[in-house]
């Protein structure tokens, strides 16, 4: 197993017992989870099957059914958003792709998914927005973070809608708007600040018809009040001192 920790290689564990005999995967301990992500192609491994390896006398070939072939024709990713972190079992790793396609499927809020982005990341936000739209942002900030920003943007006038900007090195939460490359007045009002440098971070922007409202780590940050129309946005942009993970939009 190759372990990375916030996109760094960390360590290696050679196996003790055959890969193909896991199907759980359990985490507990005083940690919060944010995300969990399967992504790859089932493969046996050569070498005896589980069963043989098992007891179970040779091994013994099973039929392919329709979905086990739609399986390795390619690879399924599916993300997993948890609120529990005291013990969490997921069972049966390579199904649970279905949980995340029906979760996907089932939530018209949010209606693309990218995954490990490089920083600045530019995208084009399909259907633009709408009271009960989400944006979702998971990510890290860096060690060494002075500020990094999530912009709502207006291609087609290089405008600005919303300006979110944690800036550590001054401990405040800037929201602006930007219009012909002028900026408005600054808020910087915050209960707390909800970022560190080396912190694994849940960013939600919930898109209501007065305002939009940020979430961190499920706690409500903020809102901002419209000043520009917000179905008039067409792009998410993201820049500076941050490691993007996942965008959902």
């Amino acid at each position: 197993f190759k372990v990375s920790v916030n996109g760094q290689h960390f360590l290696e564990y050679r196996h003790r017992l055959p890969l193909c005999s896991i199907d759980r995967l359990g985490i507990e301990g005083d940690v919060h989870i944010n995300n969990i992500s399967f992504s790859g192609q089932a493969a046996m491994p050569p070498g005896p099957t589980c069963e043989k390896l098992r007891g179970g006398g040779q091994p013994r070939a099973r039929p392919k059914t329709k979905s086990m072939i739609s399986q390795q024709s390619k690879p399924k990713q599916t993300s997993l958003k948890l609120s529990k972190s005291d013990v969490m079992c997921l069972p049966a790793l390579c199904c649970s792709c279905n949980l995340g396609e029906k979760k996907k499927t089932e939530n018209n809020n949010l209606t693309n998914h990218v995954s490990v982005q490089a920083v600045p990341f530019l995208a084009f936000i399909q259907g633009g927005l709408y009271p009960g739209k989400k944006i979702m942002i998971l990510g890290n900030v860096k060690s060494n973070a002075d500020r990094f920003q999530f912009n709502l943007k207006i291609s087609s006038l290089d405008n600005i809608a919303f300006h979110f900007a944690p800036r550590l090195c001054e401990n405040a939460l800037v929201r602006n708007h930007r219009i012909s490359g002028n900026w408005g007045s600054e808020e910087r009002q915050m209960k707390y600040m909800p970022f560190a440098p080396g912190q694994a971070f849940q960013i939600e922007i919930h898109v209501k018809d007065n305002c939009y409202q940020v979430f961190v780590n499920g706690n409500h940050v903020c809102d901002f009040v419209h000043r520009l129309p917000f179905n008039q946005v067409d792009q998410i942009e993201i820049t500076e001192d941050v490691i993007i993970t996942q965008v959902h939009y």
